[in-house]
């Protein structure tokens, strides 16, 4: 019995001490055991992207080669970056390395915390790009003291591509001449982006001057092809005859992506001798008015040269004074109806234009009086030309006169037959102004018709306005085969020819 006591007790230890063992390995376990961490990357951000270099930006466009494209981030962590080595991801978009490559690779040796850093990849734009903002991967991998295998960090780069703004400069006329003259530069933006807060000043080399203005022009934008049009009015003195002068242009602009920006362009003005004028021809039609009277007088003007005239202005300048070497304070010639301003828009070789003027006077006014009449109109060069001719008008005293004519007339019956009888009766009336003496109407009849009363009726004296009848009775030849026949009269007043 006591054996297997001591047998019960061993095995009760045994069983203790491996249990001891069991707890302690446990713990130790416990103790060293490793969890899996996932790495933290150091954290960057990109804040700024641009074309070119840092001193000199490039407006990038589809179809450049071998463009730089810079990237700047900044390490917004705590840890230093050691052996920083970027990928730009190019798939998808329209850039690729000089090889064709779509994954582009730059590196710095260390970017410490709140450093900046530059990246640059030389790219290539494809030709057949759409301008706008690409959305591009880049993975910066670098070592930290915390993970010397190196971690990845990745960030979205947005890269522009708005293409570039380009200007021609056109100035139209070429050739000026001595005097005024209206110059007009077009600028046309022949590129592929808007350009804004455009400033344009044009340098005018002596002897030529601008009149009116500066030499600046300021506009907010200038669109894809898209002309504007400088108006200027450059004075040339005779001295600058023979001479060409360069006129600088320095174009000051904003480009799409922000930038300022100048450009520059020369363009050549010469100065030469005017052309020969158009021949042009004045003249009026009468010449002579009656004082008194509302006169109608065309004026003919006739190019007689070889060159179309545009934008004529005629300004008529009445005389002063009483005619015949009188001086007045005022004009003899009144016009009517109108003012004494002409418009044409143009007058071609060898064509005339003419337009009337109605012109009064005074009873009293006698004399020749001079009209100036002020010519001015572009020729084919739309250089404006200045001209003043000058017609003499003669006014006549109104004479008194008597005018005795037909004023209607009557057949009875209305129809008649050959051989047939027939009254014809004549109302005749004085339209003059002055009383018509020994009023008589001869009647010559057709041929072969009869005559049944006196062809020759006296109606005696007839005052202004006044009227009178003479009656006639004749008989239609019996041979006559017409519908229609003529019958003549003549009318005499004392101290009047025939009416």
């Amino acid at each position: 019995m006591r054996m297997k006591k001591l047998w019960v007790k061993f095995n009760m230890n045994k069983k203790i001490k491996m249990f001891t063992v069991i707890l302690v390995l446990t713990l130790i376990f416990s103790i060293f055991q490793v969890f899996p961490v996932k790495a933290q990357p150091p954290k960057i951000s990109v804040i700024q992207v641009y074309w070119g270099t840092q001193t000199e930006k490039i407006q990038a466009k589809p179809g450049d080669k071998n463009l730089p494209l810079n990237i700047v981030v900044l390490n917004i962590d705590q840890v230093e970056m050691l052996n920083v080595k970027a990928k730009l991801i190019l798939s998808g978009s329209p850039f690729s390395t000089p090889t064709g490559e779509k994954e582009a690779y730059s590196g710095f040796l260390s970017i410490l915390p709140g450093q900046q850093a530059v990246f640059t990849f030389i790219l290539d734009v494809d030709e057949k790009a759409k301008p706008g903002v690409y959305n591009l991967e880049m993975d910066i991998t670098s070592q930290t003291q915390r993970y010397l295998t190196g971690v990845t960090s990745v960030v979205t780069v947005s890269v522009p591509l708005y293409g570039e703004v380009r200007f021609s400069a056109i100035i139209n006329p070429k050739t000026i001449f001595p005097g005024p003259n209206n110059v007009t530069l077009n600028l046309k933006n022949i590129g592929e982006a808007d350009a804004s807060d455009v400033n344009v000043m044009v340098n005018i080399p002596s002897p030529l001057t601008v009149r009116g203005e500066d030499n600046v022009w300021f506009f907010s934008k200038i669109g894809v092809n898209e002309s504007l049009n400088i108006n200027m009015e450059i004075y040339a003195p005779k001295m600058a005859v023979g001479g060409a002068y360069p006129l600088s242009i320095t174009i000051t602009y904003k480009d799409a992506y922000g930038n300022l920006r100048t450009d520059s362009k020369i363009v050549g003005l010469a100065v030469e001798n005017p052309t020969i004028k158009p021949l042009i021809k004045l003249k009026i039609n009468p010449e002579e008015i009656v004082a008194g009277e509302k006169n109608l007088v065309n004026v003919t003007l006739k190019n007689l040269g070889d060159e179309e005239i545009t934008s004529l202005d005629i300004m008529l300048t009445l005389p002063m004074g009483g005619g015949l070497g009188e001086a007045s304070a005022t004009t003899p010639l009144i016009l009517l109806e109108e003012d004494n301003f002409w418009h044409f828009e143009k007058v071609k070789p060898k064509t005339s234009i003419i337009f009337p003027i109605h012109i009064t006077t005074s009873k009293s006014v006698v004399g020749t009086f001079q009209l100036t009449f002020t010519l001015t109109y572009k020729d084919s060069r739309g250089q404006t030309q200045m001209e003043t001719r000058n017609i003499g008008l003669t006014v006549k005293p109104k004479t008194p006169s008597s005018m005795v004519n037909i004023e209607s007339y009557k057949v009875k019956p209305n129809i008649i037959y050959q051989g047939d009888i027939f009254n014809l009766t004549l109302n005749l009336k004085n339209f003059g102004n002055f009383e018509a003496q020994m009023v008589t109407v001869m009647l010559t009849p057709p041929n072969l018709f009869a005559t049944l009363t006196p062809s020759i009726v006296s109606l005696g004296d007839l005052k202004p306005g006044e009227t009178g009848e003479a009656n006639f009775r004749l008989m239609v030849s019996p041979t006559h085969l017409g519908k229609e026949f003529t019958v003549s009269f003549t009318i005499l007043n004392r101290g009047n020819s025939p009416a």
